[in-house]
């Protein structure tokens, strides 16, 4: 029963995947560059779809700490993150050049035109931070804008398997606590002046997580809360307290802006259903939408400008009925990522973790079993 609890889990999750990936989608090609479409603001009715990256930092919280209690050390988990992200940003970012070198002819999106760009782009630092230790001698950006949401999703990373392989059995009060410290102080720092304060902002600028962080820990107490119902344990109280406030700080932030309040209720409603009641949202298990979500980096790394630059050149052949030409394109840049997903990186997947991961022996699995056995109930106490 709990391995087909668990394997239901992980397609539905794609199915979210799937949901954030498409809604940026059309957020993208509809809503943020209304100024390069030939249709400009004709179709302006997904200015929230940017909330999908939101969605994706929930899922992240929720995969990453599952990632963590089945990794043997910190250095393991950081080669498997690696071999998941690298070979990916780098053949999207080598085909968004050629691309617009290629194609660009009007410089839509000029920063795609830099092969420097593209170093800057897979080693997942701001490009603005890297210039900086040049002393902005260098100019660099990111290849593709939708890029800049890996740095937040590396700074978690660091954040969370530090705290968890420091202390594995203190992992979650401590990850709470300090979370809490970190939300609040962003919270309160634009009020505040003075050296201290302006350095902490100048910190905060470059680590820049914080802005993400109440939906990484969402996502992380809704995989304690997935775990304590297969164990059919209660939620300890201190958790409960924290998505409490959590949810009150989302409604105190986004009050003034009811859709994205919605979106964001949607988003944890999915994830309840997930956790109490799934038949509710089998749907989600539907086959075409978990290939969505299994492919749904690669399509979040090659769609932005490629598919903006497209749109410009090409969609106003379709006189009247643009969004037509923009849809069709969606379901290209899909069966693109599925296709590329289910071969080529899955190969190179396979390659690399042969590679970099052969030192994970059969030792070192037992020692990982034997401690999931004995600290089970530590864990979510």
């Amino acid at each position: 029963m709990e391995n087909k609890i668990k394997n239901f889990r992980i397609n539905v999750l794609d199915g979210f995947r799937a949901i954030a990936i498409l809604i940026v989608l059309l957020f993208h090609y509809f809503s943020r560059w209304t100024l390069l479409y030939p249709y400009s603001d004709k179709y302006d009715f997904f200015r929230y779809g940017k909330m999908g990256v939101q969605f994706f930092f929930i899922i992240s919280g929720f995969v990453i700490l599952y990632s963590l209690e089945n990794t043997t050390n910190f250095i393991a988990f950081w080669k498997k993150r690696m071999i998941r992200l690298f070979p990916s940003i780098l053949v999207a970012s080598i085909i968004t050049y050629f691309v617009f070198v290629l194609f660009d002819t009007e410089l839509l999106f000029p920063a795609s035109h830099f092969f420097k760009n593209i170093l800057a782009s897979i080693i997942f630092i701001p490009p603005d931070t890297l210039a900086s230790i040049f002393n902005n001698k260098v100019q660099l950006d990111y290849i593709s804008g939708s890029y800049w949401s890996l740095w937040p999703e590396i700074q978690f990373y660091l954040f969370v398997s530090t705290i968890y392989f420091f202390n594995k059995n203190k992992f979650l009060i401590t990850f709470f606590i300090l979370s809490a410290m970190l939300i609040i102080i962003n919270f309160i720092l634009p009020g505040m002046e003075g050296i201290l304060a302006n350095r902490i902002k100048s910190f905060f600028i470059v680590f820049n997580f914080i802005e993400s962080l109440p939906y990484f820990c969402f996502g992380v107490l809704f995989y304690i809360a997935y775990k304590n119902k297969m164990m059919e344990k209660a939620i300890p109280a201190y958790l409960q307290i924290s998505f409490l406030g959590l949810l009150l700080f989302q409604i105190y932030g986004s009050y003034s802006e009811p859709l994205k309040l919605g979106l964001i209720f949607l988003f944890l409603f999915l994830f309840i259903a997930l956790i109490y009641y799934p038949k509710l949202i089998n749907f989600l298990e539907n086959r075409i939408l978990v290939k969505i979500g299994v492919s749904s980096y690669f399509l979040y790394l090659i769609h932005e400008n490629i598919g903006v630059l497209t749109i410009n050149k090409y969609s106003g052949f379709f006189t009247n009925y643009e969004f037509l030409f923009s849809l069709i394109l969606i379901f290209i840049f899909v069966i693109v990522s599925i296709a590329y997903t289910s071969t080529i990186d899955n190969w190179i997947n396979r390659l690399l973790k042969k590679i970099f991961l052969k030192k994970m022996n059969e030792l070192e699995m037992q020692k990982l079993e034997m401690y999931k056995l004995l600290n089970a109930q530590q864990h979510f106490l």
